[in-house]
């Protein structure tokens, strides 16, 4: 591993991106491989081509920095359970997550890692999806703290799933976050578990989960970096 992930740390990087970035497209495309650039080319909307082949530039870029290797040529697979994974990269793992105008990435040399952004706005059925798919509690809190505390809930949710591997298809009220201090209450071991919230724009909140070796007595610090689109190269 470089000498700029030590072992035990955990990087952020988050990238913002929109219509004027569309003249870096072609740029960021060939950073991809032949799987990624045809995946690109089916999404309708070019928002979404263009957050996809951001994102994966991103984590293309952040992993060739952090490990000293060219980012064409870093190869991916799947884990059984559908994480994307390095291929000849020792203990390492990254989770990359985006919405329509920000891309993300975190990586981690000390355990399994999951990530996900999302706009803090929240959703005008935010308070019936958290009746109807967060734990009673949860619920609860986001009746009492709006719209925030649904996009805090949801990212932690997200990201501890895609740590997990489960995805989606593991039940959201199948396990429990309380906030303020961010903690896994129930659903999962809270003691091998650290969770760590930022605002990596002023209108997004990002949720890192890192599962590895317990105990632990601080919480998951995060390196947090916010890139330009002429980084990407």
């Amino acid at each position: 591993m470089s000498a700029a992930l030590p072992r035990g740390a955990t990087a952020f990087w988050s990238m913002s991106v929109g219509a004027d970035c569309d003249h870096w497209l072609d740029r960021w495309s060939r950073l991809l491989d032949d799987q990624e650039r045809a995946r690109a080319s089916r999404f309708v909307f070019p928002q979404h081509r263009r957050a996809f082949i951001a994102s994966h530039a991103l984590v293309r870029v952040m992993l060739g920095k952090l490990l000293g290797r060219k980012p064409a040529l870093l190869q991916f697979d799947r884990h059984q359970l559908g994480r994307p994974e390095l291929i000849d990269t020792g203990r390492i793992s990254f989770s990359l997550s985006h919405t329509d105008d920000l891309v993300a990435c975190a990586v981690s040399g000390s355990g399994i890692v999951g990530m996900d952004v999302e706009p803090d706005r929240g959703r005008a059925d935010s308070h019936a999806i958290a009746e109807r798919f967060f734990t009673p509690a949860e619920a609860r809190t986001v009746r009492e703290q709006g719209d925030g505390a649904f996009v805090r809930l949801w990212t932690l949710k997200e990201a501890f799933v895609k740590a997990t591997g489960e995805g989606l298809r593991r039940p959201l009220d199948s396990f429990q976050f309380a906030l303020d201090p961010v903690k896994l209450e129930t659903g999962g071991d809270g003691q091998a578990w650290r969770f760590a919230q930022l605002k990596p724009s002023p209108v997004h909140w990002a949720a890192v989960a890192l599962r590895d070796a317990p105990p632990h007595a601080s919480p998951l610090a995060l390196t947090c970096r916010t890139c330009r689109p002429e980084n990407l190269q």
